[in-house]
């Protein structure tokens, strides 16, 4: 993983950011987010969410105003800036830690490269929701995503590296014909998903619909949504 372009991928977002060409994100809070709430926390039981490249995800003050706490991870500052003063949340920066978080501390945003965040000191979390963030990122980053995904759930404590937290995780991917088209979004399919998470996780399909929002009019594009809880 040492060949990867991290710096150049964060660069990459940021631009986009700049330039406001964000079709990804959404006004709206996510349908299967909210379907899928009560599978995600037992009912209604105060949960902590972890949600990589959270943008300024209109899911996070969300789900701190149903009563949970959100650990978001984002590498540019202006979506994270936006999402504070649109939803007045009063985040405040830390420049020790790079973190945007709440007084109370119920949401707290690590600004900076996902695959070096110390996950160590806010997991490992109860329950993940990854809306597109696996699909965004090249083929080649996906090992490097797996192991950073498995060092959040992991229990810290002495003598259980090898285990991990009873999480719930929800998991947004997109499935296509990737020699038709290169991405970004990047298809994921069964196959990827026994690779990357099949090693700690079991999954299932808990929603498969036609993707008739992207302008690919020639590409068949399926919207498929994961459940995945660890495997023990």
């Amino acid at each position: 993983m040492e060949d990867l372009d991290f710096a150049g991928n964060v660069n990459y977002w940021a631009d986009r950011w700049a330039q406001e060409k964000t079709g990804w994100h959404r006004s709206d809070v996510s349908r299967q987010l909210i379907a899928n709430l009560p599978k995600l926390c037992d009912n209604g039981v105060s949960k902590t969410f972890f949600i990589p490249l959270c943008g300024k995800t209109v899911d996070i003050p969300y789900l701190y105003a149903q009563g949970h706490k959100v650990f978001g991870v984002e590498a540019v500052t202006k979506p994270i800036e936006e999402l504070n003063e649109e939803h007045s949340l009063g985040l405040k920066f830390d420049t020790v830690s790079s973190t945007y978080a709440t007084d109370d501390g119920g949401i707290i945003i690590y600004c900076g490269d996902i695959f070096t965040c110390p996950f160590e000191k806010y997991g490992p979390f109860d329950c993940v929701w990854d809306r597109a963030s696996f699909i965004a990122f090249e083929y080649a980053f996906r090992p490097a995503y797996s192991e950073m995904m498995q060092r959040s759930l992991k229990v810290k404590k002495e003598g259980a590296t090898g285990e991990y937290h009873n999480f719930k995780y929800l998991m947004e991917t997109l499935e296509y014909d990737r020699e038709q088209f290169s991405g970004p979004p990047r298809a994921t399919d069964a196959s990827d998903m026994d690779k990357f998470f099949g090693n700690f996780a079991n999954y299932e399909i808990v929603n498969r619909e036609p993707d008739t929002l992207r302008a690919l009019p020639d590409l068949k594009v399926e919207i498929v949504h994961y459940f995945l809880t660890p495997k023990h």
